[in-house]
Formats: structure tokens, sequence, C-alpha cells
């Protein structure tokens, strides 16, 4: 999930894909009508779950979300979270 504050002050919360990523940051598929123009603040939530709760993961970013020649690009600065395994008997 990604989120940023949209023109009329309000959130704005998409669902977004992470198709790859480099030294600049994470590429990601987006609904590219709902972006805003221009570079802006946005927050990125992922999460995983596995088969019956024995993994968890959850990373909360804080970065800077913008457009490029080869589609859309999120650069987080702060990453948060965390990352939970059970094993068999505990």
């Amino acid at each position: 999930m990604l989120a940023y504050r949209g023109t009329d002050g309000f959130p704005v919360i998409l669902s977004v894909k992470i198709t790859g990523y480099d030294d600049t940051g994470l590429h990601l598929d987006a609904p590219r009508h709902l972006l805003p123009i221009g570079g802006r603040r946005a927050g990125f939530l992922a999460h995983a779950f596995e088969p019956q709760c024995i993994g968890l993961g959850m990373r909360t970013l804080t970065g800077w979300l913008s457009e490029t020649a080869e589609g859309v690009l999120y650069a987080p600065t702060r990453p948060r979270g965390w990352l939970r395994h059970r094993t068999n008997g505990s």
C-alpha cells in the first residue's frame, strides 16, 4: 500500500506491486493516472503472511515518490518493520 497527501489535502491510498529495485529505490506498478504530478513524500506499507501465520512480516517506509521515464519509483528514506518466524514446537 502506498499513501500520500493529495492535492486536496486528503490522503490517497493505492494498492501497488513492487516490480523491481536497484540503488535508486523500489520500482512500482501503480495506477499512473492516480499519481501526483512531480515528486512527493509518501509512505509505503508491505506485509507478508505465510500459511497458518507461521511466518509474518511487515515493513513500513517513508520516502519520495516520483515518476520517471521508466515508470514509478519509490526511494525510501526510513525503513521500519519486523519479521517473525515460528519454528516447530515454539
